[in-house]
């Protein structure tokens, strides 16, 4: 009898032993699991504002339903965590060992009723990393081969009662249909499998819902188990499409990001990705989505068997992101915007591809940059499929022609011609006899006669600039625009610009191995050829010749303010964006700022018709045409058409601004040169109360009077 209680009490005690001491780490936090609850606090993402004021993007609060697997689908019995569709999705997306699932596409889920209850059809592509040996002997010594392959997967996946009969409740009170929320559901887990994400998080399966159906399953939680609200902020853009392609637009994380972020958002944990939350994909949204990004909150609570919420534990409060102050101001910008529009008017044309850019020639703070057409940043995701398509949007309204769209720059390019002709030596009073024809090639163009500096800028000389430029040397016309900025990105703090080119004698042949002709030369003195130059890169130049010389750094933003009001960065002035000064004589440069001034202000100036009776200051400024090449996004086939240029400064006694504008797909007889001063005209028309000299009309009353409304 004592053997038999000693045997009984020894097993007792092994038993024991093994669940508090070897089993007891496991069941101490899987019993936590149900006594404690981590809630994550959402937090606001940081706002860009202008330099006026106005709120250019921000968050608003939203809130969607998510399911929580844990709670709603059966466990499976000894898997921890484990439950009854996800071990089905996993089975599903499962891999082998020596395989690595890079991501899934194509997802297709049909929900299918059928006698012994419900099921889901599922079809989905995923894209597999195998690993493939190099052939022969050596092959066994060298690294694997790692090619992606895309596989198609189906199956059907089984649907519990209890998922149908809680996600039924669900659909009685927000009024979707049944299936379609067990398609989000299958979708949720889809997610939860591929990122391998816990399933006690919730994943959205209704997005975009009222605040009063929130309420009702957070306080019935008993009738909605599986499925709660998740608080969240939704991006909004209060002026819609103003410097769209500037500000950029938000985008669901994909696998990459969170892959990338999952653990820790640029080394902070509080700041890290969770299913279904966005990032910047373009713009300053994307520049700065690490100053934007505001950290989570963390909640611990004491809660019943049934989840209910007992007591607070500890909280650790959520942080707004930092917002962003741009340079640029609205005013400006919206004058900008009214002035491209304005262009498919003067045009005739339902639209017309066109960029304007306005800098401070004294610190290269960018006032606007606009790119027409463009689009509403709110309605971008649902617009995108339009927007994207060749064929509906031959214009590519997604393309930002103000930093990514290297054009001829057509006899803009003059005035370089005219800083380097300076630079050389070369007396400004010296004459050329114009003939209307050039010694070498027979070219034509207008006999100006006996033609000066002044005069040749004033009236766009090309037989006075040929003969310059051969003087000067094609290497130095290379030089001088280099420094002035031109051929190469200006570092301005939004993504996707382009350098451009500016070809050289020197870059052709090491480049390339072939000589350069004086044709070569003459082309690029009248900015054709394989010249490609952005509206921004235009801009910087035009900034050096107004201030003397002074290349800044042109840049979007102006500081970086935490929700506290405590200055985290800041561009200190002018001086610490300088990045080079580049020596342009005095004497001659006050001739090149006359002629400047000559072709808006003097008859017989390219741009005096279209400043005629502006009245108000003066702007000193150079059109230019040019002639290229270009691809039909729909055929793809080359045709020929003319890009338009005005550029400059203004006022021209005392340089407050540097602009430049361009206008694509002109004809022959239309003027491109003429129809890019119209189209500044009305931008310097439109400009603010108070930020030009003289006195302004409103520019609400005028971007009216301009676009009609």
């Amino acid at each position: 009898m004592l053997i038999v209680v000693f045997g009984a009490l020894l097993m007792v005690v092994t038993r024991l032993f093994y669940l508090q001491i070897i089993e007891g780490p496991r069941y101490t936090d899987y019993a936590e699991s149900f006594r404690l609850s981590t809630r994550t606090l959402p937090t606001l993402r940081g706002r860009i504002l202008s330099a006026d004021g106005a709120v250019l993007a921000a968050d608003l609060p939203a809130y969607d339903i998510g399911v929580r697997y844990n709670q709603l689908d059966p466990l499976v019995e000894g898997r921890r965590w484990r439950t009854v569709m996800l071990e089905q999705l996993k089975s599903l997306c499962s891999v082998q060992r020596t395989e690595k699932l890079k991501s899934h596409r194509n997802l297709d889920v049909t929900i299918e009723r059928y006698d012994g209850g419900w099921r889901a059809i599922v079809g989905l592509d995923l894209v597999i990393r195998r690993q493939r040996q190099r052939p022969g002997l050596l092959g066994k010594f060298l690294e694997p081969v790692h090619e992606d392959q895309t596989e198609r997967r189906e199956g059907d996946i089984e649907i519990p009662a209890q998922v149908v009969e809680r996600t039924r409740q669900l659909a009685l009170v927000t009024g979707e249909p049944l299936d379609e929320l067990l398609v989000g559901v299958i979708r949720a887990g889809i997610q939860i499998v591929r990122l391998r994400a816990s399933p006690r998080q919730l994943v959205t399966v209704i997005k975009g819902v009222d605040y009063p159906l929130v309420r009702t399953i957070e306080c019935c939680p008993d009738l909605f188990v599986g499925y709660g609200a998740i608080r969240r902020a939704a991006r909004a853009y209060p002026n819609g499409s103003l410097a769209a392609h500037s500000i950029g637009y938000m985008a669901v994380a994909d696998e990459e990001d969170m892959r990338r972020h999952g653990k820790s958002f640029y080394g902070d944990r509080a700041k890290r990705l969770r299913l279904g939350d966005e990032v910047g994909r373009s713009g300053l949204e994307l520049v700065y989505d690490e100053a934007l990004r505001g950290s989570r909150g963390l909640e611990l609570a004491e809660v019943d068997y049934r989840g209910r919420r007992q007591k607070q534990l500890e909280r650790i409060d959520a942080e707004a992101g930092h917002d962003v102050h741009l340079t640029l101001d609205t005013r400006w910008q919206r004058a900008a915007e009214a002035a491209l529009a304005r262009a498919a008017g003067i045009l005739g044309r339902a639209t017309t591809p066109a960029a304007a850019v306005v800098i401070d020639v004294n610190s290269g703070a960018v006032l606007a940059i606009a790119s027409h057409p463009n689009y509403d940043l709110n309605t971008f995701r649902k617009d995108f499929p339009r927007l994207n398509s060749p064929m509906l949007s031959p214009d590519m309204p997604l393309l930002n022609r103000s930093i990514a769209c290297p054009m001829p720059t057509g006899s803009v390019f003059k005035v370089i011609d005219a800083i380097a002709a300076v630079n050389s030596g070369i007396s400004t009073d010296e004459t050329v006899e114009c003939t209307g024809r050039f010694r070498i090639g027979g070219k034509r163009c207008h006999a100006h006669g006996a033609i000066a500096m002044r005069c040749a800028i004033q009236k766009s000389c090309n037989i006075y600039f040929w003969e310059m430029a051969l003087r000067t040397g094609a290497q130095r016309l290379a030089n001088e625009a280099r420094a002035l900025g031109l051929g190469s990105q200006t570092g301005i703090d939004v993504p996707g610009e382009l350098g451009g080119c500016i070809p050289s004698p020197h870059g052709r042949w090491t480049q390339r191995q072939e000589r350069w002709y004086d044709g070569d030369t003459m082309n690029l003195a009248i900015g054709q050829g394989e010249v490609g130059v952005t509206p921004v890169q235009m801009a910087v130049a035009m900034a050096a010749v107004a201030n003397g010389g002074r290349v800044y750094r042109v840049h979007l933003k102006k500081k970086i303010v935490s929700a506290s009001g405590e200055v985290i960065e800041a561009e200190q002035d002018g001086n610490a964006c300088l990045l080079r000064t580049v020596r342009i004589d005095p004497l001659g440069l006050a001739v090149i700022h006359d002629g400047m001034k000559a072709v808006t202000t003097e008859y017989g100036g390219t741009a005096f018709r279209a400043f005629s009776g502006l009245g108000r200051f003066n702007v000193s400024g150079k059109t230019g045409t040019a002639q290229r090449f270009a691809v039909s996004p729909m055929t793809r086939e080359r045709y020929k058409d003319n890009a338009g240029w005005f550029v400059g400064f203004a006022p021209s006694e005392k340089p407050r601004v540097a602009f430049a504008v361009m206008v694509e797909h002109l004809k022959p007889d239309q003027g491109a040169g003429g129809t890019a001063a119209k189209i500044a005209r009305v931008l310097f028309d439109t400009v603010p109360a108070g930020l030009m000299p003289g006195n302004p009309r409103a520019i609400e009353a005028n971007i009216a009077g301009i676009t009609g409304r």
